[in-house]
């Protein structure tokens, strides 16, 4: 027994690191990426989605912080097969006025914990559920920041095809302005077609500096995804999914291919282990009805005489069996029975919502697209006509102007194309491409 409490007192536990806030944030914000050691290429020659998120899964602290809950969950299985350890207990007394016999006495106690059939193996399910339902959320987490960082890519790809078709734009409207103000000067020209184009000239730098920001926005969301500071990233050519061609389809999938996709959602997996915890929770408060039992062995030498006892302890069933436990358990069954409901009645909205928007997106970027064709052609045929005399540089002007409006309005419905095929995929939990091009 001494030898017991001997090795109880000897047990040591690994050392603990407090953690600092302001060493780990100056560490955070040393952060850089390491090509080499990820086996991927330099920064600056563009990585792709998939090496995007090669990168997050090594350096993103959300998902190092879901990966330590499920250790956690995991060595919580290990407690839950553990055997109760039983209790020593040492006793002793003194008799001042003896009369000549010994006047101590000593006792020693073991007690032992008898859990009720069915316990334990209860408790190793409850942390075999838990471990699954951690398994779950660190699927879903994954998926989560594989979206965060193709929407960043996706983000920054539009925002620099803007800036670079607004710059064209901007030149274009600042000629037409000097056109406009020359017709002014001679004569042939109105000052409010001066304050228009003046307008215009504004408007399109204005716009420029949102697309600025947009861009660095997606460049500090993407930095944020994979774990680093927006400066580790700044040399980075960012290279997202190809906005130029809308001709690839993806055909939409069979009843029975929707289902399987639903039924594997992390968050209807997460769900369903809920009800399983909640029908084992049921189970064990209807067990407590039974209770566990304490057998405590012990010896005592009491002045000269020795004793073995045996002690059996267990609680009474006097004011209460365990109803009112019973009746919450119930409830709480009740409830993660109602939530799968719900959650499969989300989820399946959001693959109809997915579903019916992608192909209306789609439809509206070729349609974009098809006009500025159009607008190209006129531009064409403008150029054309100025080569010839038998028109003027400001027509053309013009033209060139309402074509770059039009691949200003190709680049946005080709951004809600792309929104709307992530959506899909966020749906289905499947990435139908690497790079997908709507």
């Amino acid at each position: 027994m001494l030898l017991c409490v001997w090795l109880t007192a000897c047990a040591s536990q690994p050392p603990t690191a407090k953690p600092d806030a302001a060493v780990s944030l100056r560490a955070y914000e040393a952060r850089q990426l390491d090509p080499a050691a990820l086996k991927l290429p330099p920064l600056a020659e563009g990585w792709s989605l998939a090496q995007w998120f090669q990168a997050a899964q090594a350096s993103s602290p959300m998902l190092a912080e879901m990966r330590a809950r499920l250790a956690l969950t995991q060595a919580g299985e290990i407690t839950a097969a553990q055997r109760p350890n039983p209790t020593l207990n040492l006793s002793t007394e003194y008799i001042a006025a003896a009369a000549g016999m010994p006047a101590w006495l000593y006792g020693v106690a073991v007690d032992f914990l008898l859990q009720a059939a069915g316990s334990r193996d209860r408790a190793k399910a409850v942390a075999l559920l838990q471990t699954q339902a951690a398994s779950t959320d660190l699927a879903d987490a994954l998926w989560q920041l594989r979206s965060a960082v193709r929407i960043a890519l996706l983000d920054a790809t539009a925002a620099e095809a803007e800036t670079t078709v607004l710059s064209r734009l901007i030149d274009q409207r600042a000629r037409l302005l000097a056109s406009a103000r020359l017709r002014l000067s001679v004569g042939e020209g109105a000052a409010a077609e001066v304050l228009r184009a003046e307008l215009d000239v504004a408007a399109a730098h204005q716009r420029q500096q949102l697309a600025g920001q947009r861009l660095a926005d997606a460049r500090q969301r993407l930095a944020s995804a994979v774990g680093v500071p927006v400066s580790a990233i700044a040399e980075a050519l960012l290279r997202g999914p190809d906005l130029s061609d809308p001709a690839q389809r993806i055909a939409i999938v069979s009843q029975s291919d929707r289902e399987a996709a639903l039924l594997a959602r992390p968050e209807l997996l997460r769900a369903l282990r809920e009800t399983d915890l909640a029908e084992l929770g049921l189970q064990t408060e209807v067990a407590r009805r039974t209770p566990d039992v304490r057998v405590s062995p012990a010896y005592t030498w009491d002045h000269g005489v020795r004793k073995n006892q045996l002690s059996v302890g267990f609680p009474i069933p006097l004011f209460n069996r365990n109803e009112g436990p019973i009746a919450e358990a119930l409830a709480r069954r009740e409830l993660a029975a109602r939530h799968v409901l719900a959650v499969q009645a989300a989820l399946f909205a959001q693959m109809e919502s997915a579903e019916r928007q992608w192909p209306v997106a789609q439809a509206n970027w070729q349609a974009a697209r098809a006009n500025q064709q159009r607008l190209a052609r006129l531009t064409a045929t403008e150029r054309k006509l100025l080569a010839e005399g038998a028109s003027d540089r400001p027509s053309l002007l013009a033209a060139e102007t309402a074509e770059a409006e039009a691949a200003l309005l190709t680049a946005a419905a080709a951004l809600d194309a792309q929104r709307a095929f992530a959506a899909l995929e966020d749906a289905y939990r499947k990435p139908f491409s690497e790079q997908p091009t709507p």
